[in-house]
This record gives structure tokens, C-alpha cells and sequence, in this order.
């Protein structure tokens, strides 16, 4: 099985730090990874360190679906790809052994959804490789006015693909780190969303450096 994670992610020191964690604990497992970006910063083309820069200086809603759809476009040949954001931690070992679980479903559209959702969460996403050329054929129908894991939903419903469920502990809207036994839970979970706005130099640091410490990086 031949998977590849693409971090669809901004050059900013906030999510330069989650990735830095990120980029340790997927070369530990020996996983392919990319790190996207847009923008003009042309120095973020950098093959040797896996980062790849969509070249635009938009920071709308398309550029965040295009930069994906683009990386794609030149390579595409992964049985699974596992897209997420910067500041999504996600257990390799344990979704693996979800997409394992639906090994005979062709299409595998999964992610985190509430029951209303007509999307997957694009915190983290994964798509089977059919699932990916429905994309890259179909990209011009794409809706591109709307958040992209909306966009990406929506298209995806509109070719019969079903959307599967991959569980998520949330750690947001709080106004201090939690506690290790809350992280040590959390990380029973196959994915962890932090996103706390109150303070996100201390909380959501705070919280990566706990993961970095129990996941023994």
C-alpha cells in the first residue's frame, strides 16, 4: 500500500512549528510526505526537503483546493492519499489500520463529518486513488466560492461517493493547555484537531510539545 500525507500549510512560524513536529514523527514512521504552500516565495520550492510552493499570491479559499489539486496534477500515483492541515496531529499507525478496514472499497472518501455535513473535515481527509482522479478529471466543476472541504464534498456527492467516518478528539476554544491526561486520551483517538484562537503561541504550542514528549520524538 503506497500512501502519501500532503500538509496543506502556510509558511508562518505558528505552523512552521506544528509542521516541524509533524515532518519528525512522519519520517519515524517512514512515511511520504510533502509540505504545500502558496504564494511567490519561490525559495519554498524545495525538493530536497519536500516542500512544494503553488505559485500564487492568493490566500483566498481556491488556493488552499488549488495548491492540493495541484500537487496532484504531477503526482499521483499513491494508493491513498492522507491530506491535512498544519495544525491537525494524526496517529499514522492508526488510520492506517482504518483505511485497512475498507481495503475493498474503491472509493474512499473518509474523514471526520457531523451527521448535517455533505463533507469530510478537511483537518484531515484521506482519498483513495480513484477518489483523486474523480478529482483531477472533474476539477473544472469544482465550486471554488466555498470553504474546500465544502467544495471537495459537494462534488464528490454529486459522483455517488460516499463519505466515510474516521473519529476526532477536539481540543478548541480553550483558554489553557489541557492536562497530560487529557492529551494521553486525546491520542487514543486517530486524530487530534487543536485549535484554540485565544492564545495559540501558548495553548496550541503548549499542546504540540506534550504530543512531542508522548509520542516520544
Amino acid at each position: 500500500m503506497k500512501i502519501i500525507v500532503l500538509v496543506v500549510t502556510h509558511n508562518q512560524d505558528l505552523y512552521n512549528f506544528f509542521d516541524d513536529i509533524k515532518v519528525k514523527y512522519l519520517k519515524s514512521k517512514n512515511i511520504d510526505y510533502r509540505l504545500l504552500y502558496n504564494g511567490t516565495d519561490r525559495s519554498l520550492d524545495d525538493e530536497q526537503n519536500n516542500k512544494v510552493n503553488y505559485y500564487t499570491d492568493e490566500e483566498s479559499i481556491p488556493a488552499i483546493l488549488e495548491k492540493f489539486l495541484h500537487y496532484l496534477e504531477g503526482d499521483n500515483d499513491y494508493d491513498y492519499v492522507i491530506r491535512v492541515n498544519s495544525s491537525t496531529f494524526f496517529d499514522i499507525d492508526k488510520v492506517l489500520e482504518e483505511i485497512a478496514k475498507h481495503k475493498d472499497k474503491e472509493d474512499l472518501y473518509m474523514g471526520y463529518f457531523d451527521p448535517e455535513w455533505i463533507f469530510c473535515s478537511g483537518a484531515l481527509t484521506i482519498f483513495s486513488r480513484s477518489v483523486v482522479c474523480k478529482l483531477l478529471e472533474g476539477k473544472q466543476y469544482i465550486q471554488t466560492d466555498i470553504e474546500d472541504d465544502w467544495a471537495i464534498g459537494r462534488f464528490l456527492t454529486s459522483k455517488g461517493v460516499e463519505k466515510t467516518y474516521l473519529e476526532r478528539y477536539n481540543i478548541s476554544d480553550r483558554q489553557s493547555t489541557p492536562d497530560e491526561e487529557e492529551i494521553e486520551e486525546a491520542l487514543t483517538y486517530p486524530q487530534i484537531r487543536i485549535r484554540n484562537d485565544f492564545d495559540r503561541d501558548v495553548i496550541d504550542k503548549g499542546i504540540w510539545k506534550i504530543l512531542t514528549k508522548k509520542i516520544i520524538l
